[in-house]
């Protein structure tokens, strides 16, 4: 019997929901040695173990036109903030995200580090969607290049955050359904400016009071103390009511 690679069931269990604390794209799967999955939250800590199941019959592949709607009715919500405990997965989720916003006739902007952003770009080429690069629905900025465009003081400036990334926001908005990766706030969090990082996730959802987008702002859980994640949880939470 062929296995399935780990990480497709890691990206599986990523999507879903935890059944606490409703964080998405908060879940991650490891393989034990009896072959049971251990599912733990990175967000509020909860975990279970799934025992293997045998695979059943092939489930029918949907419709180009149901996968279509399933999609479009996806772009209703936001994940808003994603608390990861490495790169792989974080780029698991970052992928997935961004094709599913592809798949949907959408664009995707990023604003993260350079480490980051070559990773993705390495991933799409083996999954071949480089030319979606060369189409201009992937923009790529610097994240610590774009918050010196209006961090002043310590703090992001509303006024200049909506000339800046907001203006860049609503143009690509009115073209084609958009999706965001951001680490802006990660990088201020690393930083030691935390006050900063919430002030400017609340810049974003202010924003999305004005434009139509999906957001995935990602925080590595090395910077953030367990103690301050309800914070981040709540600086995204209209996001999440909203979409």
């Amino acid at each position: 019997m062929q296995r399935r690679p780990a990480h497709a069931a890691r990206r599986r269990v990523a999507a879903h929901a935890c059944p606490v604390c409703r964080r998405p794209w908060a879940l991650r799967g490891i393989r034990t040695e009896t072959g049971a999955w251990l599912i733990r939250c990175s967000s509020c800590g909860w975990q279970d173990e799934r025992r293997a199941q045998l695979p059943g019959p092939p489930t029918p592949r949907a419709s180009p036109s149901a996968r279509r709607a399933v999609l479009a009715d996806d772009m209703q919500r936001t994940p808003g903030a994603l608390l990861y405990d490495d790169d792989d997965h974080l780029l698991d989720s970052v992928e997935d995200y961004l094709v599913a916003g592809w798949a949907a006739g959408g664009a995707g902007l990023v604003i993260a580090t350079p480490e980051h952003r070559a990773a993705l770009r390495r991933r799409l080429t083996v999954r071949g969607l480089t030319a979606s690069l060369g189409e201009g629905r992937l923009v790529e900025l610097d994240a610590a290049a774009t918050l010196e465009q209006f961090v002043r003081g310590g703090l992001p400036d509303a006024d200049l955050f909506d000339r800046t990334v907001g203006s860049l926001v609503r143009d690509h908005a009115a073209a084609a359904p958009l999706r965001i990766f951001g680490e802006m706030v990660d990088v201020l969090w690393a930083g030691g400016d935390s006050v900063g990082a919430l002030q400017l996730a609340r810049l974003w959802t202010d924003l999305q009071e004005r434009v139509r987008f999906r957001l995935l702002c990602a925080y590595a859980t090395d910077h953030v103390d367990p103690a301050d994640r309800d914070l981040v949880t709540r600086a995204h939470e209209r996001d999440a009511d909203r979409r």
